[in-house]
């Protein structure tokens, strides 16, 4: 039995939002790919279709930090030619940010140091307007798209 809800579906894909972000900094898959991870997606895709089991090995993939990124990426467009998630055409695609965009950031930048935190959040609002998050991380600002 489906249990649909629009709550539902924007959870899937802001979480599909957030998995194109992930692998879009990897490099071009090359190199053997997760044997053990594919096997795990694989069995799972056999299984009647047990997606939700398919889907939570293709995160396991996708956070395995053991395994080099090369790797990750091949076995996640062999995933992806399954599921057609279109994440194989993200992979070794950075987000480029505007111009227009790394000025507003620039700005509010400027109006952080200045403890200016009025003209801050207006600049995050129309940052956010134009698309992107901004975060405030201890390395410094981290812009992103709006997932």
């Amino acid at each position: 039995k489906a249990n649909f809800t629009w709550d539902a579906l924007d959870g899937a894909a802001r979480a599909l939002a957030r998995l194109r972000h992930i692998v879009r900094e990897w490099p071009t898959p090359e190199g053997p790919g997760c044997a053990e991870h594919e096997r795990i997606f694989f069995e799972a895709m056999r299984d009647d279709l047990n997606t939700p089991q398919a889907l939570a090995e293709l995160w396991a993939t996708a956070e395995d930090g053991t395994i080099p990124t090369v790797d990750r990426a091949q076995t996640i467009c062999a995933f992806d030619r399954v599921l057609w998630l279109g994440l194989e055409s993200a992979i070794g695609q950075p987000v480029v940010i505007p111009p227009a965009v790394q000025a507003l950031v620039a700005l509010r930048e400027e109006a952080r140091a200045k403890r200016d935190w009025t003209e801050s959040d207006r600049l995050r609002s129309t940052i956010a307007d134009a698309g992107f998050e901004v975060e405030d991380t201890s390395k410094g600002t981290r812009v992103t798209p709006r997932m």
